[in-house]
């Protein structure tokens, strides 16, 4: 059996409910835990493990009125008759128990507690209290054989506190905020536990420092985080007492605790949900990696058993595996899980992207596979606490034998919002040269594009005229190749861009902007100008609000603004048209949103 307690120099660090999450965490992986609450001024582990008020008023006893029998020297009950059961997720192979602190807060329970003379039992006379703790622990192990013992110990510096950090525990979790006040008095309490006497044979405890309460900031969390160790790390007047952490597990804030405290271990909130969750799984793999790792195969086989008849649940067992033991085998099969339940968008991402960081033992396929159904183009403004990596995007998708073009035009218009315009031109020159002329159309209007950005004009008009034939029948093509050399300051139009069939083919599939820009570029500007006064009366005509802005542009470009202001006066109001003409007349293109409704001569309101 191994003994785990969970200590707090203060209260409020939520000491209580990360035992509690953990009990359930290592029940789930087919361990026997029984939890004990020592916190006998203060009991609360059953709050957090028997939330039915009805279930809390049936604990008659519990482990006052065992040290009440030790002191009057009456014989103990069984323990068995002061363990509680405690209900786990269907299907688990694990147990759950607890031995509450009694039947608090009744009056029998405090009136029990306050005839307590602790200091007498444990250092008065002969002292024996010790030695019925050491006792206690050993009839556990005969009567009830848990594989793990989690004891919720008492805040501060008290005689139970001592119990069970000092003569009880093989591990220390210790939780502690970075509040000055509780740092000093935690660090006090870790530097005397180093040096505390044990039971004969007992090596000293492990003890895991964990930072509570935390706010999602990364930079914050960083030097909150290096500043705290370095407290705690500080060095002793004496040197044998001074503490040597490497790292601090983190449990941050979380904001639906504070409407009411629950289990978060197979609950609805998937990991990548849920920053304490994740936390938590960290939290067991630290104190409980053997434990993990030994239990790896076997619940994943039992998960995709069970998959069929419980899928919520062996979904929810195989991502509390993958993201605490953070092993090859249970992401793999978690996205595997994901993909044959159609979980698709960030949930897909986020485990396929942890299968990725293996390396050799992913599986490019399957991870290909699951790019390809869930990645969407994304933004800058949408990336804030959200966890979708470009750089893994682009590795997957480039060593894929066959790189699915659609997938190339989303990785590198999100390139581009993020100002990384040439590694989108990479992703856009393989998925062209890659993909057959019957599927990249959108990938050549997209190349175009990017070749237009970066002013790339000599390789773009390369590629048209190496497939000039399939551009001059495509409108979608020759937009793009228009765009490129219209964005081309000098030099003359290319012939084949300006014959009277590429110009009737731009006019007939409504691109009238690029249509008149070439004719004004070609030397044709009054046909130009004329063509872009019939757009606009025609859009005035029928209010469409971005026809108006986009004709609007092109007549005030062509010397015609006087014209375009009596147009708009005419058919508006004076604040509507003067709005129109400020839009039309800045440099901001998108100014005039395409949502006003300007078909009501008397306003112009949002639809």
């Amino acid at each position: 059996m191994e003994t785990i307690t969970f200590y707090s120099y203060k209260g409020g660090v939520g000491r209580t409910l990360a035992l509690a999450n953990v009990g359930h965490y290592l029940a789930l992986l087919g361990k026997r835990v029984l939890a004990l609450d020592f916190d006998l001024e203060a009991p609360g582990l059953h709050y957090k493990l028997i939330p039915d008020p009805a279930e809390r008023r049936k604990i008659t006893s519990g482990l006052i009125d065992y040290i009440d029998d030790l002191f009057k020297n009456r014989p103990t009950q069984p323990l068995s008759d002061i363990v509680v059961d405690i209900p786990l997720l269907k299907g688990s192979e694990g147990q759950l128990r607890l031995i509450p602190a009694g039947n608090a807060p009744s009056p029998p329970y405090w009136t029990k507690l306050s005839g307590f003379d602790w200091q007498q039992l444990l250092y008065g006379g002969s002292a024996e209290g010790a030695l019925l703790f050491i006792e206690l622990k050993e009839r556990i192990i005969r009567e009830l054989n848990p594989d793990f013992l989690l004891i919720d110990a008492r805040t501060g510096i008290t005689e139970t506190g001592g119990i069970a950090t000092t003569l009880l525990a093989d591990k220390i979790v210790c939780l502690l905020t970075s509040m000055p006040e509780n740092l000093e008095g935690a660090r006090s309490v870790l530097r005397a536990l180093l040096n505390s006497p044990r039971p004969p044979g007992m090596a000293r405890a492990e003890i895991y420092p964990v930072l509570s309460r935390l706010s999602a900031d990364a930079a914050m969390e960083k030097r909150i985080v290096d500043q705290t160790l370095n407290f705690l790390n500080e060095p002793a007047l004496e040197m044998e007492y001074t503490l040597s952490f490497d790292d601090l597990m983190i449990l941050h804030s979380d904001a639906e605790l504070l409407r009411g405290e629950r289990i978060l271990v197979g609950g609805g909130n998937t990991p990548e949900k849920s920053q304490l969750l994740q936390d938590y799984l960290g939290l067991f793999s630290k104190i409980s990696y053997e434990t993990i790792r030994s239990s790896t195969a076997p619940i994943i086989d039992r998960a995709l058993r069970n998959l069929i008849d419980f899928p919520d649940q062996s979904q929810k067992e195989i991502e509390n595996l993958a993201y605490s033991f953070n092993a090859p085998e249970a992401f793999r099969e978690l996205v595997k899980v994901y993909r044959l339940r159609n979980v698709s968008g960030e949930q897909m991402l986020s485990a396929t992207y942890r299968l990725w960081l293996f390396r050799q033992e992913s599986d490019l396929p399957l991870l290909n596979s699951c790019i390809t159904s869930s990645f969407k183009e994304i933004f800058k403004w949408s990336q804030i606490g959200r966890t979708v990596n470009l750089d893994f995007i682009e590795d997957v998708w480039m060593r894929a034998d066959l790189p699915n073009p659609k997938l190339a035009v989303d990785l590198a218009k999100s390139f581009n919002n993020f100002d990384e315009q040439e590694r989108a031109l990479k992703i856009l020159r393989r998925a062209f040269d890659t993909s057959s002329a019957n599927d990249n159309d959108k990938v050549f209007v997209q190349l175009l594009g990017q070749l237009t950005i970066l002013e790339k004009f000599q390789e773009g008009r390369s590629i048209v005229n190496s497939n000039l034939d399939r551009v001059l029948s495509s409108p979608l093509l020759l937009t793009a190749w228009a765009k490129l050399e219209l964005t081309k300051s000098d030099g003359d139009l290319p012939d084949a861009l300006t014959t009277e069939q590429a110009l009737a083919l731009l006019e007939e599939a409504g691109e009238v902007e690029t249509f008149v820009r070439l004719l004004n570029r070609s030397g044709r500007v009054a046909e130009a100008r004329a063509r872009a006064e019939a757009l606009l009366m025609k859009a005035v005509t029928t209010g469409e609000g971005e026809a108006i802005f986009v004709s609007g542009k092109l007549l005030s470009e062509n010397g015609r603004a006087s014209e375009l202001s009596m147009m708009l006066r005419r058919r508006f109001d004076e604040v509507t048209s003067r709005r129109i003409e400020n839009a039309i007349f800045s440099d901001d293109e998108h100014i005039m949103p395409s949502s006003y409704d300007l078909r009501d001569r008397d306003s112009m309101r949002y639809r």
